[in-house]
């Protein structure tokens, strides 16, 4: 599997378990915070082996640096935003809402990241460097989740 099917993979499974926390208001707290708990160690994991292993290699690179550096800015949003619904109480309506804050900001950064920064990185690594990236990538993130 290369880096993009890799991000991708990741990218996918947020997004279900935004579907899952985003069930009518009727799930009880203790069955959302266990699903916002694997949400936030699933985005930790994936930013933190993404920077190190593909933004990286790209922050550098004429074409990618300015992406990179805002993918990096939002990776930091999201991790504030990953602290500030921890410890509020998933009952509430105000909790719901900041979840729909991160829902968009993830969904923004998922476009532009399979948009804009695949293809130009898809010109600069070749196929075989893109298949070791994904195993480096599985690799730093399973670290992380341990």
């Amino acid at each position: 599997m290369d880096i993009y099917e890799a991000l991708k993979n990741d990218h996918e499974e947020a997004k279900k378990l935004f579907n899952q926390l985003e069930q009518p208001p009727h799930m009880n707290g203790d069955s959302r915070d266990k699903i916002f708990k694997k949400l936030k160690t699933a985005l930790e994991a994936h930013s933190e082996a993404e920077e190190v292993v593909f933004y990286s290699q790209l922050r550098q690179n004429e074409e990618t640096g300015e992406k990179i550096e805002h993918a990096i800015e939002e990776h930091d949003k999201v991790a504030k935003l990953l602290e500030e619904l921890e410890s509020k109480d998933k009952n509430s309506s105000t909790w719901l809402n900041r979840l729909m804050h991160l829902h968009d900001e993830i969904h923004h950064h998922i476009h532009q990241e399979e948009r804009a920064i695949f293809q130009k990185a898809q010109g600069i690594f070749s196929r075989l460097r893109a298949e070791e990236m994904g195993l480096e990538f599985q690799k730093a993130k399973n670290t992380k989740r341990s």
